[in-house]
């Protein structure tokens, strides 16, 4: 049986200066495309700029979050499609949570599922079902010390516990917000033990090391 992987490909990764990446969207095909052939895949896509410009202007006309979140998850099934169809082995799937097995060489991209779940929630569910490693593919390198836009001389986290990593979360969840995880995922991951890995989803040298158990420059949630 292959090894099977669950990656939460953050929306931001599909856009450059608001506009869709389609050279990322290229090298992200091709590296996932050849990937399958060692892994089973499934990818779970973020809305990035696309639900955040769409949920900044909806905000001007109501405070219904639920509302906000459906925008949101739209947004998500759009950059999914979009993905899927880049992808000549993929298959756009609309409810992940129905997956039961995993074909080789078969890559299966879905969006948000549910109102107040992030992509990383559905993503860890996909994961804690199917018995998967969850990498988060995001903007960054990894964990790091405080943010590295603020602050200087921070460091990546190579390992943490997910009880510690809490502490470096926002307490709540709001349609549209952007952070390196959100504390359903964790919550999910810290309850089946799901092997977790964070690592910036540009660096395709430094994904294909942690699926191989090499050395890598990202972070490992325990």
């Amino acid at each position: 049986m292959q090894k099977r992987i669950v990656f939460s490909l953050g929306g931001s990764l599909l856009y450059k200066d608001k506009t869709l990446d389609v050279n990322y969207i290229k090298r992200f095909s091709k590296f996932v495309s050849k990937l399958s052939k060692r892994f089973a895949i499934v990818v779970v896509v973020g809305g990035g700029t696309l639900a955040r410009e769409f949920i900044s202007v909806a905000r001007k006309f109501t405070k219904n979050n639920f509302l906000l979140d459906i925008i949101g998850i739209e947004a998500t099934r759009m950059n999914a499609m979009l993905l899927s169809i880049s992808i000549p082995n993929a298959e756009y799937i609309e409810n992940p949570l129905t997956l039961e097995e995993l074909s080789n060489g078969k890559i299966f991209v879905t969006a948000g599922l549910i109102p107040g779940i992030s992509t990383d929630g559905v993503a860890a569910l996909i994961a804690e079902k199917l018995g998967a490693t969850f990498v988060n593919l995001t903007n960054v390198d990894g964990l790091y010390t405080a943010d590295p836009n603020k602050f200087k001389n921070v460091e990546i986290v190579p390992k943490i516990k997910a009880k510690k990593l809490r502490e470096f979360l926002q307490p709540s969840f709001e349609p549209g917000q952007h952070f390196i995880i959100d504390n359903f995922a964790l919550n999910i991951i810290e309850r089946s033990s799901i092997r977790c890995i964070i690592v910036n989803g540009r660096k395709f040298s430094e994904i294909l090391k942690a699926l191989t158990n090499k050395r890598f420059r990202g972070t490992i949630v325990e």
